[in-house]
């Protein structure tokens, strides 16, 4: 099979090249206009300073057929520093704007009345970034190849926002340095969106073509925007340093710095040395039974920078490499050609060193080809990698777009030849409230190996069918819905064995008010060892949920019963938001678990007081204990407390006192202050 894998891959790997005609958007762009004096971004509009401004456009409903019912204005002037937005939004129920989320940082802003600033920097039509604020001024970024949350590493922008009888007005200076694009760039794609909090769907300008109002589907069809020449100097290099002292169950001090270098506008280098990442509150694992290990986001800055140019998690999951000494890092996007490059290494334990790589090159928004390598090398050992090559291949066609994508990849253990992976796969996906479908065939050898990756059901060979639906609604009983329906199966790749067929059907409906049912099935014959006996899962899944359209109010309960594993399973999950103030608000989940009479439970309890934008007190409690913690390999029973300040700030120094270490299993007697200062 994978000898047809292949000679898929070669297709699609020439086909990109062969078919490699643009298939973005060819509208017109339409000029924004220069000026020579900054605008001031203070919310106090001066008609005379925006009256030359470009307007965005009209304003169409995004997702959704419902007309527009709120006015709102975009318009645009730039300088050689600043790209400048300007919105008047009307509201007729100006009383009933919501507005909840203070930190700055928050995903949360976007459940907020917002807006939404998509800028596509390189101008190719393959991806952009997205500034977002609500109406009390609280900025949330996503660069386009992900960043840290820490503003003075990322780079800062300016909003102002002012409340009025009628609805509210912002200003907004993004700075060109900011954003990645080319050497010789003059144009950009630009499209706003608004959203009415009472109303599922936003609202855009200039709008997508009503058959292609996806979010897959934004970068390439965004408006178009003459900008003139943009400035070639790149952003100053960030000099972060930092010490820290800690002092009870440890005693230790420790000082190290992180450098963020811009080598063009589109490119960055990063380096670290003894980087310390007590203060990241990372993702906490569940113990919900699983027969693969579980893949989490990884927040530590130097992996968060650029971490969509990195390869992909089967390959490079950044969670393993748990100890750093030294690193460097090199991401960006150069129009068409995208690269990421790691290197760290460590004396903890063991000297080691590891290394990624990633590079691809799109011949349009729909075409592109790819490789990447990983390496892990340790001391007294030899070294162990696995490399990747890729293409896809798509077309639009009426409402949506077809494609083929396909991987292969070799791995290496101990400095020879192991096993070989691969997957082939053609999608379908369509406009909301139409179906969705992918076919797809994989293999994974039993002897493959990924020394930094989170590898799925090695030793198989199957093949996969998905078909799904989702909606939203702005009128009617019913705002949401999804169905989604999965077909899985395969056998051992090593010898020819039944290894598992799996059968998942999921089921989700939200109403107007916020309350939702969510129904699954899950039916799977599988083999876990060789020549083992066929276990038969079946588990039944509903749960119902609520305030799901109320800020940090989310609550939901969740039942799940049947066999896993050959034993009897059922799993109780409970989770509640409070929303105590505009400023403190509190979120529980607890977990209890029984499989085949072994009991495990979870309970996570978080709470966050924003003290203003730039300042917080938060804790947590994990606590995790029963007979055995059967889930998950990682998993420690125990409980952890702790506590942190910190201060974020535009300028200066941040500041954070722990007390406790966030991502231990037990609570630790001890307290961090820690310094950073950038230069």
């Amino acid at each position: 099979m994978i000898t047809w894998l292949r000679a898929a891959t070669g297709l699609a790997f020439t086909t990109p090249i062969i078919l490699s005609l643009p298939s973005h958007a060819q509208t017109a762009p339409v000029k924004i206009p220069s000026v020579t004096t900054a605008i001031i971004i203070d919310g106090a509009i001066k008609t005379e300073d925006w009256d030359a401004a470009a307007n965005s456009g009209t304003w169409e409903r995004f997702g959704g057929p419902t007309p527009v019912t709120e006015e709102t204005e975009v318009r645009l002037l730039s300088d050689r520093q600043y790209l400048y937005v300007l919105i008047k939004a009307t509201d007729s129920l100006a009383s009933r704007i919501r507005a909840n989320e203070t930190q700055r940082g928050s995903s949360a802003v976007l459940d907020d009345d917002s807006i939404r600033i998509h800028i596509d920097s390189q101008g190719a039509g393959i991806g952009f970034s997205m500034f977002a604020f609500n109406t009390l001024g609280t900025q949330y970024t996503e660069l386009e190849g992900g960043t840290s949350s820490n503003w003075k590493w990322a780079g800062d922008w300016k909003v102002a926002v002012k409340r009025n009888d009628a609805g509210y007005t912002a200003e907004v200076a993004i700075p060109w340095k900011l954003l990645r694009h080319p050497k010789g760039a003059s144009a950009i794609g630009f499209v706003a969106m608004r959203r009415v909090f009472r109303e599922s769907n936003p609202v855009a300008s200039p709008p997508l073509p009503a058959n292609l109002q996806t979010t897959k589907n934004l970068a390439q069809f965004m408006g178009r925007f003459d900008t003139g020449p943009l400035p070639d100097t790149p952003s100053a290099p960030v000099i972060l340093p930092y010490s820290y002292v800690t002092a009870g169950a440890t005693n230790r001090a420790k000082v190290g710095i992180d450098i963020k270098a811009p080598l063009t506008t589109g490119i960055t280098a990063l380096a670290t040395l003894f980087p310390d990442f007590q203060n990241i509150e990372n993702d906490v694992n569940t113990v919900a039974f699983s027969y693969n290990e579980q893949a989490l986001q990884d927040r530590r800055p130097f992996f968060a920078e650029g971490s969509e140019f990195m390869p992909e998690r089967d390959l490079f999951y950044s969670r393993r490499i748990t100890s750093v000494d030294t690193g460097a890092k090199l991401v960006g996007r150069d129009g068409n050609q995208t690269f990421g490059a790691l290197v760290t290494s460590s004396a903890e334990g063991v000297n080691r060193t590891s290394t990624a790589f990633r590079y691809d090159k799109a011949f349009s928004p729909l075409k592109a080809v790819g490789a990447a390598m990983v390496s892990d090398n340790r001391s007294g050992a030899a070294d162990s990698r696995v490399a990747r090559i890729s293409a896809d291949w798509g077309e639009m066609s009426g409402r949506g777009r077809y494609s083929l994508t396909s991987r292969l990849l070799q791995s290496w253990n101990l400095g020879s030849a192991a096993g070989m992976a691969g997957e082939f796969a053609a999608n379908w996906r369509d406009v909301p409230g139409r179906i969705n479908a992918k076919v797809g065939i994989s293999q994974l050898d039993s002897d493959f190996y990924s020394p930094l990756g989170v590898l799925i059901d090695k030793d198989r060979r199957g093949s996969v069918v998905n078909i799904f639906q989702s909606n939203r609604f702005d009128k009617g009983a019913i705002e949401a819905y999804t169905v989604d329906y999965s077909k899985s199966g395969a056998q051992r790749q090593s010898t020819g064995e039944f290894f598992y067929d799996r059968d998942l059907f999921v089921a989700d409906v939200q109403n107007r008010r916020g309350f939702g049912i969510n129904v699954g099935l899950i039916v799977q014959r599988r083999i876990q060892q060789l020549g083992g006996d066929r276990n038969i899962d079946r588990v039944t899944h509903v749960a119902g949920l609520w305030n799901r359209r109320t800020l940090f109010s989310t609550g939901g309960i969740g039942y799940d019963s049947g066999r896993q594993n050959g034993k009897a399973y059922h799993l109780v999950e409970f989770q509640q938001g409070f929303l105590l103030s505009r400023l403190w608000n509190a979120k529980l989940t607890a977990l209890r678990q029984s499989l085949g009479g072994v009991e495990t439970r979870q309970v996570i309890i978080t709470t966050t007081l924003r003290i203003d934008s730039e300042r917080s007190i938060s804790a947590r409690l994990v606590g995790q204990n029963g007979t055995g913690n059967v889930a998950n390999v990682a998993g420690e029973p125990g409980t952890n407390i702790y506590m942190a300040y910190s201060q974020r700030t535009r300028s200066g120094t941040d500041y954070f006192l722990i007390v406790g270490d966030p991502n231990k299993a037990n609570t630790r007697g001890q307290v961090t202050f820690k310094m950073a200062q950038a230069l």
